[in-house]
């Protein structure tokens, strides 16, 4: 949930902040200003131009959502009791259009009606009126120093999700003995449309473990997963049939996530074309081998 500061705006121009900090965080970012009080409104413009290359002002809520719609803020800051729409209705039609919007609430009024209606937004502190700059500005480095985590965040996951989908090699992320996801490859390999339908196959994925002598393969009493995931990082060799019914070789190897109890990585790395399976040694497949081999 995204954080959401109350700070009652009648700005006291005292105090020093870490006015360098702000200006270097603010870099780029934009900010919609929503006041009714004309003094306010331009006092608090000056203040905060100095940090923000783009300042946007609304006189109420009405105006603030057409503004946040063509201008789409990094920060909306905004009174509560205004005239046409007030600051709660518009935060609830700002977090329709974005549900991960970031909104300051600056207000002096205290009922608690307003405040329990802030709360459900996600108020994560309260300052009473008046409030120094550097308050202010304390605030504002911090909701910054937020959206640029969850930006960082963001970008690591999908550059996470994106190495895991397109790896050539089939990839199982599991928590105890149950999968929780699995990329393309595996999906495709095991021709299933979801995770459920693959769950109902890995409960009993050794039954694919074609026998070959030092391979891994089913036997009576042991348990395959808890015997890898006891060897974390040991390679095992495993045969399986593909979709068009031909046997493929994988080297199976299970990795734990660190800081990650009971949580792993099961990977597949088909290395078939080497030629090691017994029924593939034909002339053929031992050519194809070295002419391939660059190991």
């Amino acid at each position: 949930m995204p954080f959401i500061f109350i700070i009652p705006l009648g700005v006291v121009m005292s105090g020093s902040g870490d006015f360098r900090r702000l200006k270097e965080l603010a870099l780029g970012m934009s900010l919609l200003y929503v006041d009714d009080n004309k003094g306010l409104q331009k006092q608090a413009f000056k203040v905060l131009k100095n940090f923000f290359e783009d300042v946007s002002v609304a006189a109420d809520g009405e105006e603030g959502v057409v503004l946040y719609k063509k201008k789409s803020p990094d920060i909306v800051i905004t009174d509560i009791k205004m005239p046409k729409m007030d600051g709660i209705e518009m935060i609830k039609r700002i977090k329709d259009i974005d549900s991960h919007a970031h909104i300051i609430i600056a207000s002096a009024f205290d009922e608690k009606d307003y405040l329990f209606d802030a709360i459900r937004f996600g108020v994560s502190r309260y300052l009473k009126k008046p409030i120094e700059v550097n308050v202010l500005v304390e605030a504002l480095i911090s909701l910054i120093e937020q959206i640029n985590n969850e930006k960082n965040i963001k970008l690591f996951e999908q550059y996470s999700s994106d190495i895991f989908q397109y790896q050539d090699l089939m990839l199982i992320l599991i928590e105890e003995n149950k999968p929780l996801t699995i990329n393309k490859k595996c999906m495709d390999f095991f021709e299933v449309e979801s995770i459920e339908e693959f769950r109902g196959i890995f409960k009993h994925l050794d039954d694919l473990f074609l026998p070959q002598e030092n391979f891994l393969c089913k036997k009576d009493g042991v348990n395959w997963l808890e015997t890898i995931k006891a060897n974390n990082g040991k390679l095992y060799n495993v045969k399986m049939k593909d979709k068009e019914g031909e046997n493929r070789h994988f080297l199976l190897k299970v990795s734990k996530i660190p800081k990650k109890e009971n949580y792993f990585i099961l990977s597949l790395d088909d290395i078939t074309e080497l030629g090691l399976l017994e029924d593939n040694k034909s002339e053929e497949s031992v050519k194809k081998r070295m002419s391939k081999k660059e190991y």
